[in-house]
Formats: C-alpha cells, structure tokens, sequence
C-alpha cells in the first residue's frame, strides 16, 4: 500500500526532529518521468503526448520501410525469374525457393539493423545536446534487445513474405515464358 509506505517513510524522516514537517510521497517510477509538477527530482520531465507522437512517426516509418522493400523486391523478382524459372527446372521446390528469398532478407535486415544501432550510437549525442536533453541507448539492458528482436522479426517478416511466396508459387514454365517474352518485346 502507498499511502501506508509514505507515512512510515514520512514518520521515519521526521524521527529525531521535533521542528521537521517533512512529508513523503510514493508513486510509481514509470509516472515519475511525466509528472510536471515534481521538482528537485532526478529525472528529465518528458510529455506523454511528445514520446506517444515520436513512437507512432517510428511504428510508420518503418512500415513505410517494410513495404518499399517488398516493392523494390518484387520489382527485383523479374531480373531473378530465370534464375528460379531454373531452380525449379532442376527439382527445387517450394520450400527451397522459399527459404533461398527469406535467407536473402534476413540477411538484409541484420545488415540494416546493424547500420541504423550504428547511425544511432554515432548521432545520440549530438540529438542530446541539440534537444537540450540526455538521450542514452543502454545496450546492457536485456529488454532493449527483446525490442530490437521484435522489431527485427517484425520487419523480417513483413518484407520477406511476400516477395518469398511470388518466387516460391510461381510456375517454371511461366517464369521460363514470362523471361522470354520481355527480352523479346
């Protein structure tokens, strides 16, 4: 109970002291951060509504990422249709389509998620100093990483998905075909 735990604290504080009217209060540290009317404290007050707003532009950027690589993969996807139109030929089938284009962008996602943790690491500071804020990336904290995993996955899966089905569903013959047809008209 909090209100229980101020008062002992409160009681505690003022122990000793005949004059001190001192008074605690306990709140959750997660409110800390946004409550505006403490002061003295510790912590950079931050506005809910500024944190909610940068993390929804994020959550849209990087499904605006997401979808321009499903559509530069399946623009792509044409110049690699006798390469598949091939493969199947030769007995591949589905499942090895399917996991040669999502190794290809797993692939590609650990690269681009190794760049931007380092774009990050390289400009933090000077976002720091230009918001007049201190921003830190704690890469020792474990939950951080389960984020970057989710995001990961996330992002994995929404770009390989599709562009792995069209490769893997399609027929030889039509690839084989389809390949034909362009280069002549």
């Amino acid at each position: 109970n909090r209100a229980q735990l101020a008062n002992e604290l409160t009681t505690l504080l003022n122990e000793g002291d005949e004059d001190a009217n001192n008074t605690c209060y306990v709140m959750p540290i997660g409110q800390m951060r946004f409550d505006q009317q403490l002061k003295d404290d510790y912590f950079d007050h931050q506005n809910k509504a500024t944190v909610y707003i940068f993390a929804v532009i994020g959550v849209i950027m990087l499904l605006i990422a997401g979808l321009n690589y499903v559509n530069l993969s399946t623009a792509l996807m044409s110049k690699n249709v006798q390469d598949v139109g091939v493969k199947k030929v030769i007995g591949a089938n589905f499942r090895h389509i399917f996991s040669q284009v999502m190794s290809e962008t797993l692939l590609i996602s650990l690269i681009a998620f190794g760049l931007a943790l380092l774009i990050v690491k390289l400009t933090l500071p000077s976002l720091s100093d230009f918001m007049e804020s201190r921003f830190e990336l704690n890469l020792s904290n474990p939950s951080i990483w389960l984020i970057f995993g989710g995001v990961l996955l996330l992002s994995f899966l929404i770009s390989g998905i599709y562009p792995a089905l069209m490769s893997a569903g399609s027929k030889p013959i039509q690839l084989l075909h389809s390949k034909n047809t362009q280069a002549k008209g």
